[in-house]
């Protein structure tokens, strides 16, 4: 039995421009981005992906980037894996931080 997924957003960011379409830049001339703050629904945003399905969507190259990363230390675990040499402890909060890489 298959299921049925439903598209929603993980992220969002903006950018402010001023009246000539010029992005906002901190002092060292970075584009600065904006995120909703913690707790703010605006709800206009909740109807984005209304018409959006997963054939339209890929997965996003970092996704994919860290799932590579998470694949290689698996692979060098399961053929070389030395009590000696690793700590199983390490091994999984490496994996923890990968994926939680933004």
């Amino acid at each position: 039995m298959t299921k049925n997924y439903h598209v929603g957003v993980a992220d969002i960011s903006f950018y402010l421009t001023d009246e000539d379409g010029n992005i906002k830049e901190d002092k060292n001339g970075n584009e600065i981005e904006y995120r909703l703050k913690d707790g703010i629904r605006f709800k206009p945003l909740e109807y984005i992906t209304e018409d959006l399905t997963s054939d339209m969507l890929e997965p996003t190259k970092k996704a994919i980037d860290k799932l590579k990363k998470i694949k290689e230390i698996l692979k060098l675990n399961i053929k070389q894996w030395d009590e000696t040499q690793h700590d199983p402890v390490e091994e999984f909060k490496l994996l923890v931080e990968i994926i939680e890489e933004k």
